[in-house]
């Protein structure tokens, strides 16, 4: 079984998601497949920051949860953004105008706001690692031949 850094829970309680905070809807705004797939994602856009790596759920870097759940949060708020997107509509009778879906700009500032975050803390960890790793000697071909 694969365990995650980040958890359902851990999500919602970091957006507040429960039905009695959700004024406007019934339950919660966000499934915990929704959830799994923004971390999968989230884990997937790490693995493209050079250097390239091939961490999953159960071998992302313990110390980088802050990291990686910036990107669960772009994740999530740019997949809400197309939803709010496809269903925005203003509707207008007798000279009153009234939006009925202005979520999309709102959500898409998130995501913008979590995705620049994601960014710069991941390419400084993946740095981090990077040299890490380079700690040691490097050979030469240089180092047979004598001096005089």
């Amino acid at each position: 079984m694969s365990t995650t850094l980040i958890t359902y829970e851990e999500v919602t309680e970091l957006l507040r998601d429960y039905p009695e905070n959700n004024l406007l809807l019934n339950g919660q705004e966000y499934t915990p497949a929704f959830v799994a797939l923004s971390v999968d994602l989230a884990i997937s856009e790490w693995n493209m920051i050079v250097p390239m790596s091939a961490d999953t759920k159960s071998t992302f870097p313990m110390y980088g949860k802050a990291v990686l759940m910036h990107g669960v949060m772009w994740k999530i708020f740019s997949g809400q953004s197309a939803l709010y997107a496809r269903n925005q509509l203003t509707y207008s009778d007798g000279g009153l105008t009234i939006p009925v879906e202005e979520r999309w700009d709102m959500y898409i500032k998130m995501a913008e706001m979590y995705r620049d975050t994601f960014f710069s803390t991941a390419k400084a960890m993946k740095l981090q690692i990077n040299l890490q790793s380079g700690w040691g000697e490097i050979q030469s071909d240089q180092a047979a031949f004598p001096l005089f």
